[in-house]
């Protein structure tokens, strides 16, 4: 079986499920989820398990099929555990390895396309590359089908969206992270306003009669520094949706996208339909977040 530790946020979790899936297909063998380790652990985000809104083909790990159980109730002890395990992995050829951790969250792991399964592979990484998976994109796309039936407002929201050339703009603030935390890591900062201006700008020379909609943690700030002399709308409707997924699934349904640094947008854009859609995002390798842009996105310059 192949055992994915999920941890972070939906984008995140997304990435790891993706990566999974198509590896148990590759190696025909069952998926299990690790939703105690990370999600449930995760105090300083607040964040927690995200998956089950989706159509997903896995099941919760439990009992002994994760190796350090016992050891969950104290975050320190487990994060012991797991470099013990990772050391002793580690010192076997990698086709034997049964704790595969990810090298470098910037590059491709080729391990994962060489992989062969004997007993049980536990995968621990972010794995924010399409070409983990792309090669069963179908499977995965059929898999991240929402399930939550939405309410009247988000509906009539969705038929506005659908019913004109609508561009997506997602601005991450991160608002929740505690005013007392130091940020120096680029993965956790805030894209400048003049990325949007000029994004903006981009899709306007390309699409006709744009309608821009705008998701945010902070929509407030958009609001204040957003210069646009296209129809704008903040939606509300989705906020009162747990976990966002309200403006998840709405920002699926419009036909172009401007991506934040943020594997929400990530996926929004990539899981949605429209066959013409124009996707532009920041140099996402520079943020931290996905070590490659597929091939028919525009990243926007420095």
């Amino acid at each position: 079986m192949i055992v994915v530790r999920i941890v972070g946020g939906l984008g995140n979790q997304l990435f790891m499920y993706a990566t999974g899936r198509a590896l148990a297909l590759r190696c025909k063998t069952e998926l299990l989820l690790d939703t105690r380790s990370g999600a449930s652990a995760d105090s300083f985000f607040r964040r927690h398990f995200g998956l089950h809104d989706f159509t997903i083909e896995a099941r919760h790990a439990v009992g002994n099929e994760i190796w350090y159980l016992p050891l969950l109730s104290s975050p320190t002890l487990g994060w012991i555990t797991r470099q013990i395990l990772k050391a002793m992995s580690d010192q076997l050829p990698w086709r034997s390895q049964s704790y595969l951790c990810e090298r470098d969250p910037c590059m491709l792991d080729e391990r994962l396309f060489q992989q062969r399964i004997g007993d049980t592979l536990y995968l621990d990484g972010y794995w924010q590359d399409e070409r983990y998976f792309i090669d069963a994109e179908a499977t995965v796309r059929s898999d991240l089908r929402l399930t939550q039936t939405h309410d009247a407002d988000l509906s009539h929201l969705a038929q506005d969206i659908r019913s004109c050339n609508s561009v997506s703009v997602h601005a991450r603030r991160l608002h929740q992270v505690p005013s007392t935390v130091n940020q120096p890591d680029p993965s956790v900062s805030s894209l400048p306003i003049e990325y949007y201006q000029w994004a903006i700008q981009r899709i306007a020379s390309r699409v006709r009669n744009p309608t821009f909609y705008c998701f945010s943690d902070e929509p407030g700030w958009l609001q204040k520094h957003l210069e646009c002399r296209y129809p704008v709308h903040f939606p509300v409707a989705g906020r009162s949706s747990e976990d966002g997924f309200g403006d998840f699934w709405l920002m699926r349904q419009c036909r172009h996208h401007i991506l934040a640094n943020s594997t929400f947008s990530w996926w929004s854009a990539w899981l949605a339909d429209s066959p013409d859609k124009i996707v532009i995002c920041p140099d996402l390798r520079k943020w931290n977040q996905i070590t490659a842009t597929p091939p028919s996105w525009e990243v926007a310059p420095p």
